[in-house]
């Protein structure tokens, strides 16, 4: 069985380990974590959107409700965890995803200046491991839910099993395409 490598150890694999000076005190201000190792920076934005939300906001901005896009028209940047992209990635090539323009073009799109990309840290990661043993085993779901957890945002998504988890506030939507009707003759 492996065991974790600790810091204070003086081996080799721990000398790899870069090691952090002290913080400013507006830095600690806005670190959270109750394991200083786990520590994270709080982004300055109140919601993360989950993928689809944000693909939906890119590729068929109707389908978002008035009130979702008053909420968010309110918070000047949103956040988008970066496993979103490989995700949207994902579906792209496996033709889940279907748009108009290249996987460059929707993303140039979606990375707009109000999107700010959340990495995933130490934290988030065993904050997945922490979540309700029925919920989702998709890791791109986990990811995003344990983002939102531990950075404390409200997640915008279209998915009700993230609604019904209870793991983080929640603006859920129904998604509803506007797809063209299909005449009977």
């Amino acid at each position: 069985m492996r065991q974790a490598v600790h810091s204070n150890r003086s081996s080799a694999a721990a000398s790899l380990v870069p090691r952090c000076g002290p913080a400013s005190a507006s830095t600690r201000a806005r670190l959270r974590g109750a394991d200083p190792r786990l520590r994270v920076e709080r982004p300055r934005v109140k919601f993360l959107l989950d993928t689809a939300p944000w693909i939906n906001g890119v590729t068929l901005p109707e389908t978002i409700p008035p009130r979702i896009r008053r909420l968010l028209d309110v918070s000047e940047r949103k956040g988008l965890c970066r496993v979103s992209l490989l995700e949207a990635a994902i579906l792209h090539r496996l033709g889940r995803l279907k748009f108009e323009g290249t996987l460059p073009d929707l993303f140039a799109a979606g990375l707009s200046e109000d999107v700010e990309l959340l990495d995933l840290t130490a934290a988030i990661a065993a904050r997945t491991n922490e979540l309700p043993d029925d919920f989702s085993g998709d890791p791109f779901d986990r990811t995003i839910i344990a983002t939102a957890a531990v950075l404390d945002l409200t997640l915008v998504t279209t998915d009700p099993a993230i609604r019904d988890a209870g793991v983080c506030a929640v603006e859920y939507y129904p998604f509803k395409a506007n797809r063209p009707s299909k005449r009977r003759r």
